[in-house]
């Protein structure tokens, strides 16, 4: 049997979680990692209460403490590693399930050991920012290597067209502020996105009963 996973790493951001893990509910393991990432600011956190209350059965949840993004995936990884293929998704991401299925079935037919996606980022529930040249892997094989934040270290890779849905930047200025500081990209990089041109967008009809609920 197939068996799916992926990993949602979390702490103090979780506007968006309990929306995330919803959405994976049809996920064999979804691996919640609770943990501050190395050089972020010690913030109230209540992670492990959402994950409780939810109780959702398919989430194992592991905490840890003062790690390096990549450390912490690699790690995740490592737990998963029965897993044919792992879900790389922040708890500010979403992909739409059929995209997913899609994106499964056919690295399953091309051997393939990453996929990638486009990236939306989200300024509000109304209006999203440019699309940027960023693609982040989104599904990856457990021996898939990370040197630095989400960028891999793969061997054959695959490219859809399809997005990832990033609510990142929809935070108010405070968390915005605090996710500078462990941030993977330059600290101007954020200011860069934030002060591009906004488009009236429609979310997803999928993802907006998600976070409705």
């Amino acid at each position: 049997m197939l068996k799916i996973g992926a990993i949602v790493s979390c702490y103090h951001l979780t506007k968006y979680l309990k929306a995330v893990l919803k959405s994976l509910a049809d996920i064999d393991t979804v691996l919640v990692v609770n943990c501050r990432f190395a050089g972020a600011k010690e913030s109230p956190d209540d992670t492990v209460k959402i994950v409780r209350e939810l109780n959702q059965p398919n989430i194992v949840l592991v905490v840890d403490e003062d790690k390096k993004q990549h450390k912490v995936i690699q790690e995740s990884l490592e737990i998963l590693w029965d897993c044919k293929y792992v879900i790389i998704n922040d708890a500010d991401e979403f992909l739409l399930k059929q995209d997913r299925k899609e994106m499964v079935e056919e690295m399953l037919t091309h051997r393939a050991e990453v996929g990638f996606c486009h990236c939306v980022d989200y300024a509000s529930d109304t209006q999203r920012y440019e699309i940027r040249g960023y693609r982040p892997a989104m599904i990856v094989k457990p021996t898939t290597r990370f040197p630095i934040g989400r960028t891999v270290e793969y061997g054959n890779g695959l490219y859809f067209d399809k997005y990832v849905h990033h609510f990142g930047y929809a935070l108010d200025k405070e968390n915005i502020e605090w996710k500078r500081s462990w941030y993977n990209a330059p600290p101007k990089e954020i200011t860069r996105i934030m002060e591009q041109k906004k488009y009236d967008c429609k979310i997803p009809e999928e993802i907006m009963k998600l976070l409705e609920e």
